[in-house]
This record gives C-alpha cells, structure tokens and sequence, in this order.
C-alpha cells in the first residue's frame, strides 16, 4: 500500500498549490484574512526560493515558498520541527528578504510588507497563534510596520476540529490551517459539496 504523506511535507505542499495558482490565492487570502480584514489579492508572484548569496561560500538559503502579492511579500515555511535553530534560521531567511528589498529599491521606505508566515506542528497544548511586530523594549512602540512574523501551531487546530463536536463550524474557519496535516481518511470524510477541498484531493 503506497504511504500517505500530508501537506505538511513541502514537496507535496507545493504539487498541490504550485500546480494549482488559483488554489493557492484561495489558500493564502483564507490565512491572511485572519489577521487583515478585508485582504484580497489583486496579483501573485511566486519567487525564486533561493535567497540571493553575497559571497561565495555563504551557504546556499532555500525557503519552502515565497510569494509576492501585491504590497506584501510572504516567505512561508512549514516546520515539522520548530526549535530554537528553525527559529532563528526562519527569522534570518525574512531579514535577508527585506535586506534584498532595499537594496533594489535603494531606499529605506519600504514599498513592501514583509511577512513570515511559519507553519509550526508542536503538539495540540501549545498556542494556536502567535503575531509578532519588532517592538521598542520598554514602550512597546512597533519599530518598523513593514516586517510581521505570523506562526500558526497547526496541531492545535486540527486537535481543535478532530475533537469537538461542532466541527463543521471550526472546519469552515480554519480548514486551510486544518487540512495541512489531514490523513487520507480525513480527506475522505469531506462531504462532496466542498469545491475547494475537491480541488486539492484531485491534484494528490
């Protein structure tokens, strides 16, 4: 029997959205919305995921996915493991995004947004959501309103929807978080009348 593997893995994250640009606008404006109101996208790009190299024998930097949309550029990473080094390396890879941005726009205005959105399995106990800005210390004041770091605990989530009764209310409010670590079987059980879940189980 051949072995399920879930959109959790980059390799089949991108077969589904990167195959599919319309599946990944719906994805992407889904996710977003949950942190702007009223987002849209009016145009996408998808980038070169390997970050520019300053020098020769700096090590060669791959991000899973990053899009430009609009005003906003989005590096995302889906981190089966979330230490203190994917961390830090996740951090690093948007810093360098925003490094190249300026260095092509020659100035320190930024005309982008620049966000990195991790998508993070740490087990169902820890928070679902976390949203970060750079803040001054001791009043809190955002330094900068370009750079946004997002990371969304998929575990609790689908622990969420996987336990509770009412699921088709937490499913149709989060079932793009979800549906990153459903099973076959969980595929399976959606009911026919979901366009946008059809869509992804034909592209497996």
């Amino acid at each position: 029997m051949r072995k399920f593997y879930t959109l959790k893995y980059e390799a089949v994250f991108k077969n589904i959205f990167l195959k599919d640009e319309e599946l990944l606008k719906i994805f992407l404006t889904n996710i977003m919305r949950l942190f702007y109101d009223d987002f849209k996208i009016d145009f996408l790009e998808i980038k070169n995921g390997e970050l520019t190299k300053k020098r020769l024998y700096i090590k060669n930097k791959t991000v899973d996915l990053l899009v430009k949309m609009g005003n906003k550029i989005i590096n995302i990473e889906l981190n089966t493991n979330y230490d203190e080094t994917t961390k830090n390396r996740n951090l690093y890879y948007l810093l360098n995004s925003v490094v190249e941005g300026v260095h092509k726009n020659n100035n320190y205005h930024f005309v982008s947004d620049y966000i990195q959105l991790n998508f993070n399995f740490l087990g169902n106990n820890k928070k679902g959501i976390e949203s970060y800005h750079f803040n001054e210390d001791k009043t809190k004041n955002r330094l900068t309103e370009s750079i946004r770091v997002i990371n969304i605990n998929v575990d609790y989530y689908y622990s969420k929807w996987y336990n509770q009764n009412n699921k088709e209310e937490i499913f149709n409010k989060y079932k793009d978080i979800i549906i990153l670590d459903f099973s076959k079987e969980d595929l399976d059980s959606i009911k026919d009348s979901d366009k946008y879940m059809d869509r992804i189980k034909k592209r497996y």
